[in-house]
């Protein structure tokens, strides 16, 4: 396994995850798809967190809310 600090390791997952996520977007609907992956996140970070961990996490999930853009058109989600 790769060094877990190399910046690539995030994109790779990140990419792999997105391409499985339009796959699953084809049988079931988007927002089915996105509800999925936010439960299953929230409930990794509450097994690998301490609990004042897991609050400052969620608690900058709803800082950075402002600042999420969806995605375009162009980019591929069909």
């Amino acid at each position: 396994m790769k060094n877990k600090n190399d910046p690539g390791i995030l994109d790779n997952c990140y990419q792999k995850v997105f391409k499985y996520s339009v796959q699953l977007a084809l049988k079931f609907e988007w927002q089915i798809v996105a509800a999925t992956l936010v439960a299953i996140g929230l409930r990794i970070y509450k097994t690998v967190l301490k609990d004042d961990e897991y609050e400052g996490m969620c608690d900058s999930i709803k800082e950075s809310m402002k600042d999420v853009k969806p995605y375009e058109e162009k980019e591929t989600l069909h």
